[in-house]
């Protein structure tokens, strides 16, 4: 099993990251800032850390320049995640010896390509369930349900998305269309879609 250190300050960006590496059966472990990854990193010996680049304490480059000097650490992938890479971030970037950056909130296929192309891995795809036709009626679940799904969404949290959206076509046969669309996006981490989805929703019952 792949290890992959999860660092960032905030809260739901890990959970994020979390969420969507679980599933796929690696080894995790998060870290709250430059320094405490340092430590995390020296202990776990992990074969990647995504570092977010601007944290309190001490921000990412500060800390993988740090881990690049220490022998064990030399070739671990150090993926950096920032909201946006300023022409500066990429210098420091280079001469912290970072492999590669992705853009916050983390898009599923690039990070898939680069864990893909760093670690050697070859991703097997299941076959999804095929998501309704754009035009067949959906039956939206109730307000509160619509509101606990969509804050589900934004956390990042996709496993229990998924497992609430099944719930819901066990509970009432009207609500199966939504459901398997929802479920569709899920399986295929299209997280800006399922938000879009559920606020759609969500505004048409106001």
């Amino acid at each position: 099993r792949r290890k992959v250190l999860v660092v960032d300050d905030i809260d739901s960006n890990r959970s994020l990251a979390i969420d969507l590496l679980k599933p796929l059966g690696f080894e995790l472990a998060q870290a709250q800032d430059g320094r405490q990854a340092i430590e995390r990193a020296q202990s776990l010996a992990p074969d990647v850390i995504l570092m977010d680049w601007r944290m309190p304490v001490m921000d990412g480059w500060q800390a993988a320049q740090q881990i690049r000097q220490i022998p064990v650490l030399q070739n671990t992938v150090i993926i950096g995640m920032s909201a946006s890479v300023s022409d500066a971030d990429r210098a420091q970037s280079r001469a912290a010896h970072i492999d590669a950056f992705v853009p916050k909130p983390i898009h599923w296929p690039r990070l898939a390509k680069l864990f893909a192309r760093h670690l050697n891995l070859q991703w097997v795809y299941e076959s999804v369930q095929q998501a309704p036709a754009a035009d067949e009626a959906l039956v939206a679940p109730p307000p509160d349900a619509l509101a606990a799904l969509y804050e589900l969404a934004r956390m990042g949290k996709m496993t229990r998305l998924k497992a609430r959206a099944r719930e819901l076509e066990r509970l009432d046969g009207r609500y199966s269309a939504f459901a398997r669309r929802l479920i569709a996006l899920v399986k295929r981490m299209e997280i800006k879609q399922i938000q879009a989805l559920l606020k759609q929703h969500m505004e048409a019952e106001i």
